[in-house]
């Protein structure tokens, strides 16, 4: 890839300084007039695609024992850290493991110019809240929102800058869908905390528009099947570690790089540290388990 010159502009890169700087800004950017509210929400509304309802039932957390961590990364191979454990056991990621769970998957849209399409480049695995109510860090630091179907939305990447910037009216407006969505799909005490931390905007959109119009990932039976029986396999096997750090396991977890440094993360863990994870994972593993006995 060639590396741009300085004073070069990326094309792609502007279209967010123009709806951010040029329209958006010129107003109040987190209560703007009724016609820049249209324009947000129809620009997330036809670009964002979400888990289906259902898929939320079957699989509500999609990787329970990953942390967002920006910085993991270092182009020296020797200091990137990327997919190994931290000093707590959870899997140190740059949203890298997040944002592919979906790439295979064919979209599901009114909308002829992507209904039945996969995901190409330039889509971005947004977290739909940045603050939350008690915790004074990022929701994709806590291990319990950081893959919580609820606070993810794929979106082009210049909309989700959009939705970045905290209490923007495009970050409370995929906000309201995430709680029209899901809110009341699930009644566990295990996403009654996560829910609690997630503040809800209380707006009033615009644009009229039904649940049943936006775009979904075509997440099958048999995908949700095979994905479900991954991730207990891969709970147990945190779970064995975690009791003994040179437990024989069924399953990588993840990778090979998480599974060897838990190892060496459990021997370490302060124990109130791993009381925690291991209740985490196990309330987890208890979900599925009930979901196959009904």
């Amino acid at each position: 890839m060639t590396k741009a010159k300085k004073d070069e502009i990326d094309g792609q890169n502007i279209l967010y300084h123009i709806l951010q700087k040029k329209i958006i800004q010129t107003f109040d950017a987190d209560n703007p007039p009724d016609e820049i509210k249209f324009m947000i929400e129809q620009l997330l509304l036809w670009g964002g695609v979400w888990f289906t309802t259902e898929t939320y039932e079957q699989i509500p957390i999609l990787r329970p024992y990953v942390i967002r961590d920006s910085s993991c990364r270092n182009r020296d191979p020797r200091l990137d850290v990327w997919a190994q454990a931290n000093n707590k056991g959870l899997m140190r990621d740059d949203n890298s493991s997040i944002k592919d769970i979906p790439k295979s998957l064919k979209i599901l849209s009114s909308w002829k110019d992507i209904k039945g399409k996969t995901l190409g480049n330039g889509w971005v695995a947004s977290h739909v809240w940045t603050s939350m109510l008690t915790r004074k860090k990022h929701s994709c630091e806590w291990e319990r929102a950081n893959s919580f179907i609820p606070n993810l939305v794929w979106l082009p990447s210049q909309l989700s800058k959009l939705t970045d910037r905290e209490g923007s009216y495009a970050q409370k407006f995929i906000q309201h869908i995430s709680y029209e969505l899901y809110y009341s799909k699930i009644i566990n005490p295990m996403f009654s905390e996560i829910w609690y931390e997630l503040n809800n905007p209380g707006i009033t959109p615009v644009s009229k528009f039904t649940l049943d119009e936006l775009n979904y990932f075509d997440y099958g039976v048999d995908r949700i099947k095979k994905k479900k029986n991954v991730l207990e396999l891969e709970m147990q096997s945190i779970i064995d570690i975690l009791n003994d750090p040179d437990a024989v396991v069924k399953r990588v977890i993840y990778n090979d790089k998480y599974t060897t440094t838990l190892r060496d993360a459990s021997k370490k863990m302060d124990p109130n540290d791993k009381k925690n994870f291991l209740g985490w994972i196990n309330a987890n593993l208890d979900y599925y388990k009930r979901l196959a006995s009904k």
